[in-house]
């Protein structure tokens, strides 16, 4: 019966629109590949809104998708169709070679999914028997949630072994430089135009160049943490700042209306990002933190996280937070700093305040289901009691956060369990893909610097990307090798949040 190409168009924005290279547009590098898909006979996007296209194309429009709404797209054309090609409609440099192996094998090894593994996303589609897509949709049914670049694995993954798979493995494991070879955000459309620039084109030219092109791999910030208050209800025997923390009454807070200056900012040059609050302090202490929510989800391009120890919040707060984050799509995530679950170590750890932070976070999870984190930091003292924290919390919750931890370049007595540093040492996550703010405004080099020995300069008086610019100089350090006294003692380069 031949196969069908379902191509994903539902995230086209105004990134989508640039000549990839020598004045050849996304979608014209896109149909050239899905015109070389072996035993193709039919082409369908999926689409939010319709689009001019040959009148060969299907087109399946809807104003909101679904994972169920996806699986029951490709039922449709299952009945129709040998193979299901499927593939996102912002990767251009999509690899004919490496697509004509993934099927070869397919249908070798009479797979039901193949995938490529090991490369970067963007270079490969996923295929999928029709005989398969039946169970697939019976997985996907009353799953709501909207869909993501992973969505056909994560609910493959449901039933993982009533199913087939053939992986293509990348002769090299690429999957640490963490590129997405598309032109969905700003970050990955200047990313991507700089590789294209270095005459990264496809598979055999990305393995052979990659390793010379870790220059342009910095490109904006995806993760801001930004420090809203300066106050905190515990002193936590391994946090540096507990000693200049002040106490709840006596905390300052940034203004909401200047924190949303600085939204606008943030957007205008990041466009998405991660917003992480409070860098140092306790959100719930901010005097109006239902209005620095609200400010932050009204920028549709921004996700919240919200790290908290659970104390000095009120209901009425988190059910009004609740209430935004229905209407935002469900962009506020929360992690709550627990631990240990025996009571006594938790004091020796956090201080006071137990019962609270355990009950805020079992409320949290009822509050905002699966946008719930629960965290401790592994070291010598609650390493035992670690299993005891894990097994309680796994019988509610997947969302288990078991953190590393940190000795800020030695200002910390070491007390990690193991060390996980790689043995080849890579340019910092953090200064590629993070930005500092403190409650000031002042920009450290990152976190590490906590009394700001190298200072980029201050998000309000400073342009965001003057400020950006000037953490390059640390990242080309690094990839010569050069170290400054404090990235030396680091040992949080390796780590990453998003």
């Amino acid at each position: 019966m031949g196969n069908v190409a379902i191509i994903n168009l539902t995230s086209k924005n105004k990134y989508f629109d640039f000549p990839v290279s020598e004045g050849i547009s996304v979608m014209d590098r896109i149909l050239r590949f899905t015109e070389s898909l072996p035993e193709r006979e039919k082409t369908v996007f999926l689409l939010k809104e319709p689009m001019e296209v040959d009148s060969s194309i299907d087109q399946v429009v809807k104003e909101k998708w679904t994972e169920e709404i996806l699986f029951d797209i490709f039922r449709e054309y299952a009945v129709s169709y040998d193979h299901i090609f499927y593939y996102w409609g912002d990767y251009p440099l999509l690899d004919k070679a490496l697509t004509e192996s993934m099927y070869g094998n397919h249908l070798k090894y009479y797979a039901g999914y193949t995938f490529a593994d090991g490369y970067p996303r963007g270079l490969a589609p996923e295929i999928l028997r029709a005989t398969e897509i039946g169970m697939l949709y019976n997985l996907s049914r009353g799953a709501g949630g909207a869909i993501s670049r992973n969505t056909v694995f994560e609910i493959l993954q449901k039933d993982i072994n009533a199913f087939d798979i053939e992986t293509e493995i990348s002769p090299v494991d690429l999957r640490m430089y963490r590129i997405s070879l598309s032109c969905d955000t700003k970050r990955n459309s200047l990313q991507l135009k700089g590789l294209v620039d270095r005459g990264i084109v496809d598979r055999d030219s990305l393995l052979e160049k990659i390793d010379s092109c870790k220059d342009v791999l910095r490109t904006l910030p995806a993760y801001y943490q930004i420090q809203i208050t300066d106050g905190c209800p515990q002193r936590c025997s391994y946090c540096p700042y507990a000693a200049e923390a002040k106490e709840p009454g006596e905390t300052s807070s940034l203004e909401v209306e200047k924190y949303a200056g600085l939204l606008d900012r943030i957007t205008d040059f990041s466009d998405d990002a991660y917003l992480a609050l409070s860098a140092w302090g306790e959100p719930s202490l901010h005097n109006n933190i239902v209005g620095i929510i609200e400010e932050t989800m009204k920028r549709d391009s921004l996700r919240l996280i919200l790290e908290t120890s659970g104390l000095g919040w009120r209901e009425e707060d988190l059910k009004s937070i609740a209430l935004i984050n229905e209407k935002s799509g469900g962009r506020i995530e929360w992690i709550v700093s627990l631990d240990a679950l025996d009571r006594t170590l938790y004091k020796e750890l956090r201080g006071e305040g137990y019962d609270e932070a355990w009950q805020r976070a079992h409320r949290l999870m009822e509050l905002f289901p699966g946008n719930c984190w629960v965290q401790a930091v592994r070291m010598k003292e609650n390493e035992v009691n670690l299993e005891e924290f894990f097994r309680y919390w796994k019988e509610k919750t997947e969302n288990i956060i078991v953190q590393k931890y940190d000795w800020f370049c030695g200002v910390r007595e070491q007390k990690k369990i193991t060390d996980l540093s790689p043995l080849n040492r890579d340019p910092c996550w953090h200064n590629k893909r993070d930005m500092f703010i403190r409650i000031n405004g002042d920009v450290p080099l990152c976190r590490e610097d906590l009394k700001g020995t190298v200072l980029l300069g201050n998000v309000f008086k400073d342009d965001l990307e003057k400020i950006w610019s000037e953490g390059e100089k640390t990242y080309r350090g690094h990839l010569s090798g050069e170290y400054s006294p404090l990235c030396r003692k680091c040992d949080e380069y390796y780590t990453f949040n998003f």
